[in-house]
């Protein structure tokens, strides 16, 4: 860009294009105009002050003398040299207008546009085309032209708003389905699925537009932050007088995602197959999450943006909110304090508000994208982040730097006052990484267990035939527990018994026959028999399962075992003490050093939605394990550790943690034991984060990435 500080632009003068067509528009009562340039099908927009200073740029009227005119047809409402300078500038970089051949010799060479240079394509922004659908939004819309009606349109807005509904009552199953959708597994499905939203999104501006009596430009995929973000140009809706049916058109994708959303979630709830409950709520999460984010998100030039800007009538809001942040960086790092601001009041503050916003959701996808490319890609993954983002930022940089130059020349106090602000600004960011510590405490997810428990298991393989005891029941050693059937092992039982008494009666008859020799192959006979009955017998009689000893039940759903399979060796229900419970935690590694020094001290616990109670922190194991603590804890049980299948040979059918972490056991006091059930997540607070607030946030941020995008078996 032109170094506006150097340039010498007073005496130029500026010859507009001649196929340039100005539309007037009303906006909040003041009149504003959209400049149009046919032959490229691009838009621009104006504000009045700016339009009737580039109406006076004939060829024959200087820079200086069209800002003289303009100051005196608009007085106080006419624009600064400054203001007057980025207008002249963005009309020459756009290709709107070109000094005149007899006054380029005052630019130089460095403020005449350089058209035939090859820009390098900003990576964190790439457009690329794929043609006009004008032909295709012609021949269909006779079709699909009724869905956008008044009437349509309504009966579109209950059907979401009843979809929405049915969503919020099924909160719970919603919930349990979200488990692995961002995996890389499912990659696949949601861009295909991405892909068919955004087809039926673009063509719904399509036909909105064409509806209105607009034009259809070209179409396409723009990627924003490396992130695909399809697009089609009808900017052409902006000559619409209605700010209604530009608002229509700008917002007709989202309503036609949503749409699709609707019908999908109806779908989703009727369905009990897997692979179709699992499709829909792709689409659901797709067509509206991601819709509602992105599209209908104001802080980026989307569709949100568009509608926010007709419904505040402000035409240029994101270009006022740069220039109201700009004007308040001046004040504040530059001390300048007579700088013209264009809005006064409420709306002054909604501009600054908007503004700010708007850089600080950049600030929040630039980090999330350098956090998820580190997840990915690992240390290649942060190179290619880090270099996306610094070209991004390059441009405004050379612009500050020039900027500064320029003041340092006529002001130099104000460079040197913005250096201490802006060096405390830094210091105080490197102290929020490096120094100041968190006021979070480390919390770690656990289960509540006996604290001598005991697991019951089936010493003989079989079907569960009947559940005798319910959970927290309180039984008696011996007592009847579960019964099961197994017809092999009940009829090798009845047959051994069968065959014994035979044997006796062969050796009784033998004995008082005095066949001694048969007497002698029969109590053979009858001994082998025996020994096969002992094991029979144990087998058979494991088939009713009894309380090992005396204490209380511990295992949820129990009526729900009955008719199910169990193998030998399978645990059946827990026993134990019912007066005697621990939490045990599974805690992060990089927290081991600060968990560590609080073993045998007091600890806070949280179960469910009980109060915080006081618990001892009885046990820490000294080496990390990826053994899975309890299945409740696995993000496929509802739990927060993410879970990959075993690598290890011998536990081929278990789940291991993704990285090792420290197992640690929370005795919990007497008094609320009686609370408590075996098998309650709970929440254990282990003190303070040894890391600083800055990393800390961070490191929260990219575990969460990690787990959204760890491959779910």
């Amino acid at each position: 860009m032109t170094d506006l500080g150097t340039t010498n632009i007073n005496r130029t003068r500026m010859i507009l294009r001649g196929d340039l067509v100005f539309s007037p528009q009303n906006y909040r009562g003041a009149v504003h105009y959209h400049v149009e340039l046919p032959s490229r099908a691009t838009f621009y927009r104006l504000g009045y002050p700016e339009y009737v200073f580039v109406s006076l740029l004939d060829g024959t009227t200087s820079f200086s003398q069209a800002l003289a005119l303009t100051a005196q047809r608009l007085g106080a409402k006419a624009l600064s040299t400054e203001q007057a300078t980025t207008i002249y500038m963005w009309l020459l970089e756009n290709g709107l207008g070109t000094i005149h051949a007899e006054d380029q010799w005052q630019l130089g060479t460095q403020g005449v546009p350089r058209q035939s240079r090859s820009v390098l394509p900003n990576p964190l922004w790439l457009k690329v085309p794929f043609g006009s659908p004008d032909k295709l939004i012609r021949r269909i819309l006779p079709l699909v032209a009724w869905l956008f009606s008044t009437p349509a349109t309504c009966a579109g807005l209950a059907l979401i708003a009843l979809a929405g509904t049915t969503l919020l009552f099924s909160w719970q199953r919603l919930s349990i389905a979200s488990i692995g959708v961002f995996s890389v597994n499912n990659w696949a499905l949601l861009s295909l699925t991405w892909l068919g939203l955004k087809v039926i999104h673009e063509l719904a501006h399509a036909v909105c537009c064409r509806r209105y009596g607009g034009e259809v430009g070209d179409t396409g995929v723009l990627f924003v932050l490396f992130a695909p973000m399809a697009y089609v140009d009808v900017t052409s809706s902006w000559r619409l007088p209605s700010k209604w049916r530009r608002i229509h058109v700008a917002a007709a994708g989202i309503y036609a995602e949503l749409l699709v959303a609707s019908v999908a979630t109806f779908g989703w709830q009727f369905t009990d197959e897997r692979l179709a409950s699992h499709i829909l709520y792709n689409v659901i999460l797709m067509a509206s999450v991601s819709t509602l984010l992105f599209n209908a998100n104001p802080l980026m030039r989307f569709d949100g943006y568009y509608i926010l800007s007709d419904l505040l009538e402000i035409p240029n809001l994101q270009a006022e909110a740069s220039q109201t942040l700009r004007y308040q960086l001046k004040r504040w790092f530059l001390g300048e304090s007579n700088l013209q601001i264009r809005h006064r009041g409420w709306t002054a503050v909604g501009i600054a508000t908007y503004g700010w916003l708007a850089a600080l959701w950049r600030l929040i996808i630039c980090v999330s994208l350098l956090l998820a490319a580190s997840v990915l890609f690992h240390g290649a993954g942060i190179v290619l982040a880090v270099v996306a983002i610094v070209g991004w930022l390059q441009p405004l940089l050379r612009r500050t730097i020039g900027a500064l130059a320029h003041t340092y020349q006529i002001a130099p106090w104000q460079v040197c006052r913005a250096t201490l602000i802006s060096t405390a600004l830094i210091a105080g960011l490197s102290g929020l990484f490096v120094w100041l510590p968190t006021p979070w405490q480390i919390v770690a997810p656990g289960v509540i267990e006996l604290r001598d428990e005991l697991s019951v298991r089936s010493l003989t393989g079989g079907f569960v035939h009947k559940v005798f005891v319910a959970d927290g029941q309180c039984v008696e050693a011996g007592q009847p527990l579960v019964q099961l059937e197994n017809s092999q092992v009940t009829r090798k039982y009845y047959e051994l018994e069968i065959a014994i008494l035979q044997a006796e009666m062969r050796f009784q008859i033998a004995m008082e026959e005095h066949h001694v020799a048969e007497a002698q192959v029969a109590e053979r006979e009858r001994q082998a028999l025996h020994e096969q009955m002992k094991e029979t017998q144990r087998r058979f009689n494991s088939l009713l399962v009894r309380a090992p000893v005396s204490g209380t039940v511990m295992q949820r759903l129990l009526s729900s075992m009955e008719g199910t399979y169990v193998r030998e060796g399978d645990e059946l229900l827990i026993m134990g003490n019912g007066d005697q419970k621990q939490l045990v935690v599974s805690v992060e590694q990089s927290d081991f050093d600060a968990v560590a020094p609080r073993l045998s001290t007091r600890v806070g616990v949280r179960v469910g939605f009980s109060d915080r109670m006081d618990a001892t922190l009885a046990r820490l194991e000294p080496r990390a394990s990826v053994r899975l603590p309890h299945p409740a804890l696995s993000a496929m049980a509802g739990g927060p550790l993410a879970i990959v299948e075993s690598t290890s040979t011998q536990n081929e059918s278990e789940a291991e943690l993704t990285k090792p972490r420290f197992q640690a056991v929370v005795t919990i006091p007497p008094e609320y034991n009686t609370q408590l059930f075996s098998g309650q997540r709970g929440l254990a607070v282990l003190g303070s984060c040894n890391q600083s607030l800055g990393w800390n946030v961070l490191g929260l941020v990219h575990d969460w990435i990690e787990q959204k995008l760890q491959p779910q078996e």
